[in-house]
């Protein structure tokens, strides 16, 4: 298979901003941005079905497409200083996000010797707003004079409702395709908790420790199937970092940290986009979040530096694997959760001073 395809791109950007001082000590911030992509497309697709080796049809695919993206935001902010040391800052943001995607598809079928057989024509779409409502405090001080402390709250509130369909023109009507339409609904709130210490544990050795927990709450439903992801579930996520002096020239760092990856919304929400008829994109609305543990060590001599780290992540998402769904024999290309991953990272490098002005 292969295609050629004619794209124009346009994309507009808008940032306004303001910040007022209500004290010497106060400020108040407001800042509002959008933006807007625009993506159209003329393609031409061609694919090739063999037979024990000998090209039994061919299909041509004359593909237009329509893809804007819009997106609103607002924040608003405020920070105030206690103590040159002691600070807290409040954060208020609002995003409204809406993707959507209207997809023509002429195909026109030949047999193998060039002769042509008939067309079809269908026609998908998909339309996606999402708002999002994200509030925030963080704040930072002292605990004694060789300890520092930083913690938050944060909570974030999303929905999305993604109407996706479609549809095939026989003679003069279209008709759907109830398989492949539906209106899903999804709602998440995400809260989050978190305190890291930081302390000179002695005259040469410095640590930094602390802690995260989220918990989190989604639910994913259609008018004809409730809950098709009901997921309530919380999780820690610890971190360790100690370094430590040897000489003027010489230390050694460790770190170990444990992250969550959480599948995007376009990788969950519902939708179709056929390469050709028998291949096709979709969304995976089962996908899990992806947890990952990580240990590295760094070992710094003067201008080199020497590191080693292992990462373990379970439930791993790998965009677009492919599968053959065996009632359709259709080939299916979506984000899926793999078992595991594990990854080994050796890095060296040395840094040199060639000039005054280049290193």
């Amino acid at each position: 298979m292969y295609r050629q395809r004619n794209t124009v791109r346009k994309v507009y950007n808008g940032r306004l901003g303001l910040d007022y001082e209500l004290s010497t000590k106060t400020t108040l911030g407001v800042l509002l941005s959008t933006f807007s992509n625009l993506f159209i497309m003329d393609a031409v697709n061609y694919s090739n079905i063999s037979i024990n080796g000998a090209l039994d049809t061919a299909i041509t695919i004359n593909n237009e497409e329509e893809h804007p993206i819009n997106n609103y935001a607002a924040n608003l902010n405020l920070f105030h200083s206690f103590k040159p040391d002691q600070k807290l800052s409040l954060n208020l943001d609002y995003v409204y996000y809406k993707d959507a995607n209207l997809t023509d598809y002429n195909n026109n079928y030949y047999n193998g010797f060039g002769g042509f057989m008939y067309q079809t024509v269908t026609q998908s779409s998909k339309t996606t707003p999402i708002t999002f409502w994200v509030g925030s405090a963080d704040y930072t001080g002292k605990l004694g004079k060789k300890i520092d402390m930083e913690a938050g709250l944060k909570t974030t509130y999303s929905t999305f409702e993604t109407d996706v369909w479609l549809q095939e023109k026989l003679q003069s009507n279209w008709v759907r395709d109830a398989n492949l339409s539906a209106i899903y609904h999804l709602k998440e709130n995400i809260n989050a908790g978190y305190i890291t210490i930081s302390t000179q544990l002695a005259k040469k050795t410095s640590a930094k420790v602390g802690v995260r927990y989220e918990h989190t709450k989604s639910n994913l439903g259609s008018a004809l199937q409730k809950n098709i992801v009901d997921r309530k579930y919380g999780n820690w996520f610890p971190s360790l970092f100690i370094s430590q002096t040897l000489t003027e020239n010489q230390s050694l760092n460790f770190s170990f940290v444990r992250r969550i990856t959480r599948p995007t919304f376009n990788n969950m929400a519902p939708f179709v986009y056929f390469v050709d008829p028998n291949t096709f994109f979709s969304g995976n609305p089962a996908l899990q979040p992806s947890i990952s543990n990580a240990v590295k060590g760094d070992y710094l001599l003067k201008r080199f530096l020497f590191s080693i780290g292992y990462t373990y992540e379970t439930d791993p998402i790998t965009n677009f694997a492919p599968r053959i769904d065996a009632a359709t024999n259709k080939h299916i290309l979506a984000a899926e959760n793999q078992d595991n991953k594990k990854s080994v990272n050796l890095t060296l490098s040395l840094s040199n001073k060639i000039t005054p002005w280049w290193r």
